[in-house]
């Protein structure tokens, strides 16, 4: 999770503080079961966002990554380093399914020139 923060802020400071952020407020629903991955990223991304209103992310456009919206960028981060399918990605960002598949297709267009290490349509196995 402080990968997908820090990529999706552009900054590791500010990714681990919205992963701390997030981490407070699983402390203090008293859960007693670890909650799945779609509901830990959905707290992180919420914190990811509340973090960014109040300072915008830099992220570099000779980065791969730089050309997209914050909100595509974390749409093919969940998509290709933590192998989320569209629904659940749906369900981390607070989208519908097709709000999602329109991100991830506008972000494929955008990267198509952006060279081979970009991989947005084939998503990593999840572990675990």
């Amino acid at each position: 999770m402080r990968a997908y923060a820090a990529m999706a802020l552009g900054s590791a400071e500010r990714g681990d503080l919205a992963v701390h952020s997030a981490l407070v407020q699983i402390l203090q629903l008293h859960l007693g079961d670890a909650p799945d991955p779609v509901s830990l990223f959905a707290l992180v991304d919420r914190q990811v966002v509340a973090v960014s209103r109040r300072q915008i992310p830099f992220f570099p456009k000779q980065n791969p990554l730089g050309g997209l919206t914050p909100l595509q960028r974390r749409a093919v981060l969940l998509r290709t380093t933590h192998g989320f399918s569209e629904a659940e990605i749906g369900e981390i960002l607070d989208l519908q399914l097709s709000e999602v598949k329109a991100l991830l297709d506008a972000s494929a267009c955008k990267l198509a020139g952006r060279g081979p290490d970009v991989r947005l349509l084939r998503p990593v196995r999840r572990q675990g």
